[in-house]
C-alpha cells in the first residue's frame, strides 16, 4: 500500500514538473524603444525581452525560434535571428546594424536587441519585435522618433506703411514643427501676433516653414519672439528681437553686443542671440 501511494506521488511529481515547463511558453515581457533620439546621434539600442518556457529555452535550435524586427508594419523585416545562425540586417536597416551587439551570453537570447548605428529621421516610426517557435508566437509594438533640429532659424522684419512686418523662418527640419511669433510685454505678457500666416515646403525628408504676422502699434520698448517647437520632443528653438522707440537699434550676436544707428528707421531693432533647449 505505501509504495503504491509512493509510486503514485512520484508520478504526479514529473507530470507535474512536465507541465511547468511546458506552461510557461514563450512571452515578450518589455520592448526597450527610446521615445525621441535626436538626428545623427550615437547608437541606440533598442532590445526585446522575452521569456521561454524550460523546453524551449533549453532547445533553442529544436523548437524553431526566431526573432524578428519590422518598421511601420513593412511584411519584410529589418532585422531577423535565429540561434545558430549569424544575425541578418534586412531592408533600411542594411549596412546600419552592429551585428555583433550581444543582448545577452545567453545561448537563446544572444542577439534579440538591434544596435543602430547612426540613427537618421527615415528611421522614424512604430518597430515592432516578434518572436516565434513552431508552437508559439508573441509580438509588441513601439514608436520611436528621430527628430532633426533646424539647421537655420532666422527672425526678420520689415517697415510698412501699416505698421512692422514680421517674418520668421526655420530650415530644414524634422518632423514638422510647430511655429509661432509672439509679442511680450513687461517681460510676463506673451501675446500671440494676430492673422499670422504659415508657408511649410517638404523636400528630401525635411520641412522649411515660413511664419509671416503684422505688428501695427509699438508702445514703448517691445519684444518680438519667433518660437519653433517639435512635436512629441522636449526640443524647442527662440529667435527674439526689440523694438525700440528711439532710432537706434542694438545687435546683440552669440553674447556680443555692437551699436548700429538706422536713420531711415524711427524703430531700433536688437536682435537677440539663439536660445535653444532640448
Amino acid at each position: 500500500m505505501m509504495f503504491g501511494y509512493l509510486w503514485l506521488s512520484r508520478v504526479l511529481d514529473i507530470t507535474f514538473l512536465a507541465f511547468l515547463e511546458g506552461a510557461i511558453a514563450l512571452q515578450i515581457m518589455d520592448l526597450h524603444v527610446p521615445d525621441t533620439i535626436r538626428n545623427g546621434s550615437g547608437a541606440v539600442i533598442l532590445d526585446c525581452e522575452y521569456s521561454l518556457s524550460v523546453n524551449e529555452s533549453k532547445h533553442a535550435l529544436e523548437v524553431g525560434l526566431v526573432v524578428k524586427w519590422y518598421l511601420n508594419d513593412h511584411p519584410t523585416p529589418i532585422y531577423q535571428w535565429i540561434p545558430g545562425q549569424k544575425p541578418q540586417e534586412l531592408g533600411v536597416m542594411k549596412n546600419r546594424l552592429d551585428l555583433k551587439y550581444k543582448a545577452s551570453e545567453q545561448p537563446a537570447s544572444k542577439f534579440r536587441a538591434i544596435r543602430i548605428m547612426q540613427p537618421t529621421t527615415e528611421l522614424s516610426g512604430e518597430y515592432k519585435c516578434m518572436v516565434s517557435t513552431f508552437e508559439n508566437e508573441d509580438f509588441m509594438m513601439k514608436k520611436m522618433l528621430v527628430y532633426a533640429p533646424e539647421k537655420k532659424l532666422e527672425l526678420q522684419h520689415e517697415k510698412s506703411n501699416y505698421g512692422i512686418t514680421v517674418h520668421c523662418t526655420a530650415y530644414d527640419v524634422y518632423p514638422q514643427p510647430v511655429l509661432g511669433i509672439f509679442k511680450i510685454e513687461n517681460s510676463e505678457l506673451k501675446e500671440a501676433l494676430p492673422s499670422m500666416s504659415l508657408e511649410t515646403v517638404r523636400w528630401h525628408g525635411a520641412f522649411d516653414v515660413s511664419a509671416k504676422a503684422s505688428l501695427i502699434e509699438i508702445h514703448g520698448d517691445t519684444l518680438i519672439e519667433c518660437e519653433l517647437s517639435l512635436p512629441e520632443t522636449n526640443y524647442s528653438s527662440k529667435q527674439r528681437i526689440i523694438y525700440h522707440e528711439s532710432g537706434e537699434s542694438q545687435l546683440l550676436s552669440n553674447g556680443v553686443k555692437s551699436a548700429i544707428t538706422e536713420s531711415r528707421h524711427y524703430i531700433g531693432l536688437f536682435m537677440a542671440a539663439v536660445f535653444v533647449t532640448t
